[in-house]
């Protein structure tokens, strides 16, 4: 609590401190142990940082700590350990499962990150049909991608999302024209909604 309170404070060098104590006081605690890992990337200590994490205990870690846990690995540039981490959780959310996708596309093992972006698709939301799209194409799968971009049609997004998602497909493809066209289009819808 008083390490949040310095934080806030912006006193960063004793939020790491108050901490580092109730790391040394509490062996295994997640919450410290990742919020002082957190800490010590804005400091620049990525080393420190990445030793802060090793301590986790990937069995004992709540999917939102795991979650948190990788996405600081994968700040720290180590897609492996933060895939590893988010890998050995029980069951993913969509948006735990996303990461775990992206981060095995990061170490070019498509076969798992196709795996998981297939289970993705059966519920997408915007984010995981653009990650997908993206995904088959690097792969040149382009009737995969076009299947994925399709299923926007089906989405209840809100005004303009599945457009911009059409946009970024389109320009992705070398249709500079069609994708500002849909660009175009997710403004129109924008601008209804808000009555402008």
């Amino acid at each position: 609590l008083l390490a949040n309170c310095l934080e806030q404070l912006r006193n960063i060098s004793g939020a790491v401190e108050q901490l580092r104590a109730a790391a040394q006081i509490q062996p295994g605690n997640a919450t410290a142990d990742i919020n002082l890992a957190r800490l010590l990337i804005t400091q620049g200590d990525t080393s420190g940082a990445h030793d802060q994490l090793t301590h986790l205990d990937a069995k004992t870690l709540t999917p939102d700590d795991r979650q948190r846990a990788a996405g600081l690995y994968a700040r720290l540039g180590d897609p492996a350990a933060a895939s590893s981490l988010l890998a050995a959780g029980p069951d993913l959310d969509p948006a735990a499962t996303l990461m775990l996708a992206k981060l095995y596309v990061q170490q070019q093992d498509f076969t798992k990150a196709d795996g998981l972006v297939s289970k993705l698709l059966a519920r997408p939301d915007p984010a995981i049909i653009r990650f997908a799209a993206n995904l088959y194409l690097s792969e040149n799968k382009p009737a995969e991608a076009q299947a994925a971009i399709a299923k926007l049609d089906a989405l209840a997004a809100g005004p303009g999302v599945a457009d911009v998602v059409r946009a970024q497909y389109l320009l992705r493809l070398g249709k500079t024209a069609d994708g500002l066209a849909q660009y175009k289009t997710a403004i129109k819808a924008a601008d209804r909604k808000s009555g402008v």
